[in-house]
């Protein structure tokens, strides 16, 4: 190129300025480009990673509850408006006892007799509270004479005061199981037997022996409706 003049010379000079700046504008904006795009990925990464360990996070929660759930004693379906006529028979607390720590059980206690004063039994633990002398035959104390409580059990050291429960723990019965509950209290609250000499205890018993018979046969899976008062059993309270 041939240049004659200084105005020549200052023409060449601008467009040579502007070719380089324009090659750097490009290098520099696809550098930023490039930088924009590999912090775009390291986000959508970061953000993946969170949902992953959120989902895996619910997962193990689930699997957790599952596992709760497996432990609780199940509520079965119970028929509306169906009560019992009698309680069905109690093993003997003394058998329950030898059965837990997987001894002889001596056949009496399947008898009906057994059953009989398993039931005298809980009847006199909504009396009132007794004590008697048994034989402790532990191995760390050898034999010997202790003064219980005639229907004694001794606490878990994991229970935790009413006060303390979250309602969370509290409110796991469906509203079906929630309205039979209520029902059974408001009843026998309403009853009349209540207002008869000596109904409140009578009521007392009768709360007891189907509150523990409703357990018990749900157990079962033949859980009834605890709502209807049941005559024949408030009769011998």
């Amino acid at each position: 190129m041939d240049i004659a003049t200084h105005e020549e010379a200052a023409q060449w000079l601008r467009d040579q300025w502007e070719v380089d700046n324009a090659d750097q504008r490009a290098q520099y904006q696809a550098q930023v480009q490039e930088e924009q795009e590999l912090l775009e990925q390291r986000r959508q990464e970061a953000a993946n990673a969170e949902r992953l360990k959120e989902a895996e996070r619910k997962e193990r929660e689930l699997e957790l509850a599952k596992e709760a759930e497996k432990k609780h004693t199940p509520l079965y379906t119970f028929q509306k408006g169906k009560s019992i006529a009698s309680i069905p028979s109690q093993l003997h607390p003394h058998a329950k006892k030898l059965m837990t720590v997987c001894k002889y059980i001596p056949l009496w206690y399947f008898l009906p007799e057994a059953a009989a004063e398993a039931k005298e039994q809980n009847k006199e633990s909504v009396d009132t509270n007794c004590f008697q002398i048994a034989m402790d035959d532990s191995e760390t104390s050898g034999s010997l004479l202790t003064l219980v409580g005639s229907h004694a059990a001794c606490a878990s050291p994991n229970a935790i005061p009413d006060v303390q429960l979250t309602w969370a723990q509290l409110g796991v019965y469906p509203n079906k199981f929630i309205v039979m509950f209520a029902g059974f209290y408001t009843n026998m609250d309403m009853h009349q037997e209540l207002r008869e000499l000596e109904g409140e205890l009578v009521m007392a018993h009768y709360h007891a022996k189907m509150h523990l018979a409703w357990y018990n046969v749900n157990d079962r899976k033949e859980p009834f409706d605890l709502l209807v008062i049941s005559e024949s059993i408030l009769e011998t309270s």
